[in-house]
This record gives C-alpha cells, structure tokens and sequence, in this order.
C-alpha cells in the first residue's frame, strides 16, 4: 500500500517546492480514483506520506547542490593556482586580459575541469583572480616606494644595477622593524612585485618622488574616492582616513590608499 502511493507520486510532476494542495489539485478524476492513492488509509496519512517524500527531495538536491559547490571551489583554486603559477613564471602580468592568453590557458587540465561550469564562471574567476594579482602588486609596490622613501633613498639605476642588489638595499632598508613584511613582498609565490618595480626603474631612470610618481598614479585607479580611503597629500606624506599625516618612517597600512581585494600567497 505505501509502496504503491510512493510509485503513484513518482509518476506525477512533483517537484521539491510542490504542496499537498498544488498536488492533489493538479490531478484529474482519473488520478484521484486511482486504487494506490485510494487504498491510503486515511487523508493524513497521505499527507504525511507526501511530506516525507517532498521532504527527501529537498534532502537530495541540498546534497547535489553543496557537492556542486564543493567541486566549483576546488575547480577554482586549481585554475587559480594555475594562473598564480603562469605570474611567477611572468607568463600572465597585471595588464593581460582573457582574449590574449586564453589559447595558451585552454590547454591546461585545470582549465578543463573549470570549463565544465560553464564560459561566464570561468571567466569570471579568472577576471577575479586578475584583480587579486594587480592588488596584490599595487600593495608590494606601495611598501617598497614608501620603505624607500621614508628613509629617503632615491632610486637610480646607478644605485642598483643589478636585482641582487636591490634585494640587498630591500633588506637592509626594511631592518627589523619591516623585515617580515619585506621578505613576504620578496618571496610572493603568485608575482615577483619587487623584480617587476626593479624593471620599471630600469626602464623609467629611476624616479625623482617615486612615492608621488608611483603611489599616485595607482590610487587614481582605484574604484574608490580618495577622500574616503587616506590620500597622498602634496609632498608626498599619506595621510590617513582622519586626515592625519603618519609620522615620518611609519609605513600606511595599504587599504587606506588601495581597494581592499584578497592579497594573494
């Protein structure tokens, strides 16, 4: 008897938002005198028989939904890390978009896995991803400009001809006090920040007011109005949200001049 109630209601287009009322009003004469909906013993037995199935229905596909999510997320991190791997390498910068490496990227297993989801998911992680690595430079950047220039070294190609040493004068800048957060900046798994900044220098001569120059140009890309996040004021101090300008040699805290973003590894 319940067996045969169970087949009648896998027959029927039950879904897992359906009720009782939407259900039974959706049958003709014919499904309403039919012997397995009939032989029920009584009105709240069919009720609560219903319930239970509708109830397992919901339970199944939560089920298919969280395993739908979990294998999204792990898909993610896959083609992020690949893509974190192709920035170390120097094979993705911060000014690559999705029509010039997405042949050399569409080869990849990882890119295989997340295409399954579909073209505006994956595209959307990696334009996500592409806003995490242009952060996360920008914030290496402001640290190296700012280390330098509270403790007034101007950089020059003549100063530094070579990336060892500009590690060097880095590390020896930073002391103590910064040495963690410099070294972080130094061996950033997803981009190497402080060899791209070293090339800029290279290819700019070096900068007169590398905090104005750099620093300035970056927060004018920001999403964000200036005068909510911190400001660079005019010689070159930031000040921060309360307007207060931070003592020389402290470095800011790179949120009040930067969108905060996920910083990556």
């Amino acid at each position: 008897m319940y067996n045969g109630f169970i087949e009648f209601l896998k027959e029927k287009n039950i879904t897992s938002s359906s009720t009782w009322r939407s259900f039974y009003d959706s049958l003709d004469m014919e499904d309403r005198s039919d012997s397995r909906l009939t032989t029920m013993i009584s009105e709240h037995e069919r009720q609560r028989t219903f319930a239970d199935f509708v109830a397992d229905m919901r339970r199944e596909e939560d089920g298919k939904r969280r395993e739908l999510k979990r294998t999204e997320n792990a898909d993610k991190e896959s083609f992020r890390d690949f893509l974190s791997r192709r920035s170390k390498d120097g094979l993705l910068s911060t000014t690559s978009t999705w029509d010039i490496v997405k042949d050399e990227i569409m080869i990849d297993q990882s890119y295989t896995q997340i295409a399954k989801h579909g073209e505006r998911f994956t595209r959307d992680v990696f334009d996500d991803f592409m806003k995490d690595l242009v952060y996360t430079y920008r914030h290496d950047k402001a640290f190296i400009v700012h280390l330098l220039s509270t403790n007034k070294i101007d950089l020059v190609p003549s100063a530094c001809s070579t990336y060892e040493n500009f590690v060097q004068l880095l590390l020896s800048t930073a002391g103590k006090t910064f040495e963690s957060e410099c070294k972080k900046v130094l061996q950033r798994e997803s981009i190497a920040s402080a060899k791209i900044f070293f090339e800029e220098i290279l290819v700019t001569d070096g900068s007169a007011s590398l905090l104005e120059t750099t620093l300035s140009k970056d927060t004018e890309k920001d999403d964000n109005d200036s005068s909510d996040d911190g400001e660079i004021s005019e010689d070159g101090e930031v000040c921060s949200e309360d307007g207060e300008i931070q003592e020389e040699g402290e470095l800011p805290s790179i949120h009040t001049v930067l969108k905060k973003r996920r910083l990556l590894k």
